[in-house]
Order: C-alpha cells, then sequence, then structure tokens
C-alpha cells in the first residue's frame, strides 16, 4: 500500500512528535508498505540542521506562510502535495493542525481512508498555547468534529487521549491502542563520561533534566524554578534540553539570576541516549501531559518521569513516577522529589520498575499493531 503520514513537524525539527511520527513511518515501512511523510518546510534561519533522510521513507514539504505562530508554520496545500493524496491508499494524520485541516477539506474530492493518532488534546492547547477564548474554542471544535466524522479508526496510547477522542463523537468501536514505540540505543559507559564531561557535569552528581519544547503548555517556568533550586543543593545537577518561543525569555532570566542550570538547547538525535542516560529524574509535569513519547524514551533509560498526576495512565503509578497534584506548585514538586533523590534503596527500586513499562511500548510491539491495523484498510 502507499501511505501519507500527514504531520506539522518532521525534521530537521526535533521533538517527540518528530520522533513517533519516524518511528511510525518505520513500521510501515517495515510492514512492507511504501511510505511519504508531508510536512511543512523548514526555513534555514530557524532551523540551520540538514533534513534527515531515512531509508525508504519519502517526505514532500509544503509552502508555509511567512509567519511563525507559537512554534507553529501555518502551511497551505501544494500540487505535489495533492498528487501524493490522490495516489496513496490510505492517510494517516497526527492530531489537529493546520497540515490536517487542509488535508481533510483536500480528502473530500479523494475519499481516501483517514487513520489519525491521538498526539494532543487540542480542546486544552487551543487555549494554553494560542489564548484562544473558550467559545470560540467549542466553536471550532464543533467544526472539527463534523471532519473527524469521516476518520475511519483513531489510535491512542493514553487513557487521557481516550477519553478526548470521545468528545469528537467518536464510537468506542473506532479507536485502538498502541504503544508509543521506541528502540532503546544502548551507550557506553566512556561515552556516558566524556558526555558528562562535555557539559560540565561532575561525574558522580545526580541528574535531573527537563526535554521538551519550551513553551507554556509545558510548564516550563515552574520547571525550571524547581531545577534552579535542586541545582545549588550538593552533587546536583540540572539540565534542561530544547527550543521553542519561551527558550530565550527563560534562558535570560537564568543569566540574570546566575543560575546553575545548564541549557543545551537542541540536541541531535544521537545525542538523546546519552543525555537519558546520564538523567537519574525526567521533570516533565506538563499541563496536558502524563505519559508521553518524552517519558517512554526517558523509562527506558531508568530516568524516573515527574509528571502531571491529575491524569490516571495505568501503566504509571507510584512504583514507577512521581505524580504531582499541583504542577504550579513548585514546593510540591520539590518535596515529592527530594522524597527519592534522598533515598537510594527507593530510587533504585522505582527505576527497576520502569523496565515492565518500558518494555510494553517497544517498537516491535508498535509495528505489530499498525500492522495489523493496515490489514483492516487492505481487505
Amino acid at each position: 500500500m502507499k501511505i501519507a503520514i500527514i504531520t506539522d513537524t518532521y525534521h530537521p525539527i526535533k521533538d517527540g512528535v518528530v520522533r513517533f511520527v519516524e518511528m511510525l513511518a518505520r513500521a510501515l515501512r517495515d510492514n512492507g508498505h511504501k511510505v511519504v511523510v508531508i510536512a511543512p518546510t523548514v526555513p534555514k534561519r530557524f532551523y540551520p540542521d540538514e533534513p534527515k533522510h531515512v531509508p525508504g521513507i519519502g517526505v514532500i514539504r509544503i509552502p508555509i506562510l511567512p509567519a511563525l505562530i507559537k512554534d507553529y508554520f501555518p502551511t497551505f496545500p501544494s500540487l505535489k502535495m495533492i498528487r501524493a493524496l490522490s495516489s496513496c491508499d490510505l492517510i494517516v494524520i497526527n492530531s489537529l493542525s493546520f497540515t490536517t485541516v487542509h488535508t481533510m477539506l483536500v480528502n473530500r474530492f479523494f475519499g481516501k481512508p483517514i487513520y489519525q493518532f491521538i498526539h494532543h488534546d487540542e480542546f486544552e492547547l487551543a487555549e494554553l498555547v494560542f489564548g484562544v477564548p473558550k467559545p470560540i474554542v467549542d466553536a471550532f471544535m464543533t467544526i472539527f468534529t463534523h471532519m473527524t466524522q469521516n476518520v475511519q479508526r483513531f489510535g491512542i496510547a493514553t487513557r487521557k487521549f481516550y477519553r478526548k477522542t470521545l468528545r469528537f463523537h467518536v464510537k468506542p468501536e473506532q479507536i485502538f491502542w498502541v504503544p508509543f514505540g521506541y528502540e532503546k540505543v544502548e551507550v557506553q559507559a566512556d561515552e556516558i563520561t566524556a558526555f558528562k564531561k562535555s557539559l560540565g557535569i561532575p561525574l558522580d552528581n545526580q541528574v535531573l533534566l527537563y526535554l521538551g519544547r519550551f513553551a507554556n503548555e509545558k510548564n516550563v517556568d515552574a520547571i525550571y524554578e524547581v531545577l534552579n533550586y535542586f541545582s545549588t543543593r550538593p552533587n546536583i545537577s540540572a539540565v534542561m534540553v530544547g527550543m521553542g518561543y519561551k527558550y530565550p525569555e527563560l534562558k535570560e532570566r537564568a543569566k540574570a539570576e546566575e543560575s546553575n542550570v545548564i541549557f543545551t538547547g537542541r540536541l541531535p538525535d544521537k545525542y538523546l541516549p546519552h543525555i537519558y542516560s546520564i538523567a537519574d529524574f525526567l521533570v516533565t509535569p506538563t499541563f496536558h501531559e502524563t505519559l508521553c513519547f518524552t517519558v517512554v524514551e526517558a523509562m527506558n533509560y531508568g530516568a524516573i518521569p515527574v509528571v502531571n498526576g491529575k491524569y490516571d495512565e495505568p501503566s504509571l503509578d507510584s512504583s514507577n513516577c512521581i505524580a504531582i497534584r499541583n504542577i504550579k506548585d513548585k514546593e510540591e514538586i520539590i518535596s515529592k522529589i527530594s522524597a527519592v533523590l534522598y533515598d537510594p534503596e527507593r530510587m533504585k527500586e522505582m527505576k527497576q520498575a520502569l523496565k515492565k513499562v518500558a518494555e510494553y511500548h517497544s517498537y516491535e510491539s508498535f509495528k505489530k499493531i499498525w500492522g495489523e491495523e493496515v490489514k483492516k484498510i487492505e481487505k
């Protein structure tokens, strides 16, 4: 089959969605399908890295408007994109985005089957990221609900996204569960040592990590304050990895406060296993996520996730993660991290418990489930 994957972020941008899209494209390719990823053109002035080419996976870049809205590029269809949609057998889209909307509109002419993988809660993001008033959000989502009626199947990895998907009047039988999918890359001890030294981190220090976009919905202000506190404690280092529209502001604040927090900016994909390997905790209590792709990555390397406890996920509990009740309360976050950080036996037990959750989110499980789903379209 010819399968088109629609996304608003793909290489050279590096974030959890990008890494998931690559995993999905590989899984479909490895099941014998011809895959093309359709994504926005990325201006060099924002992302100077060279585009990454994955063997056997095509990429079509579509035009963008000369504006950047909270790290997102508004796009419009191109002739190449329309041709790709007309010739494909299946379209897989990632949540709601600029590109998703006009893909669905274009597909009204072609009537291709559509699968959707749910990455975000659009209701929340419209308010958190773009500051859209609730009445406008509700009106737009009513319109989008009519568009989702043309989607055959919805893939989800979390309980929260199950509830959100039902808000689009999706029938439960249209929803299928799928792990995020991740392949752990082994890192040698001497590489970890060299990487720590390159960041100026003493070899015996414990490490608290934030990895993700610097944006309002990620709660980065509170996370920075927590990491800043721990960075003043003996034998502890704190690192923030990533970029985003909040990055310059937060970096300037850290400079003014003479903070010890280490800002790396974006790290090339090849160094992600290194940064996870040196981390003892992934501090990521964001507004709209509990279990997410970044958390799955971190768990594979034994980093204990500190997450938003508002959303109950069956695979996460007190044995393998730290759940925060009020993610704006830095004192609660500090207290709960300290209870594990300064209890070596509990910390060891939690790191061991992470392995079971990580096993579920394996690439092989991910590939098998998507392979079975696509067969339903082939029939």
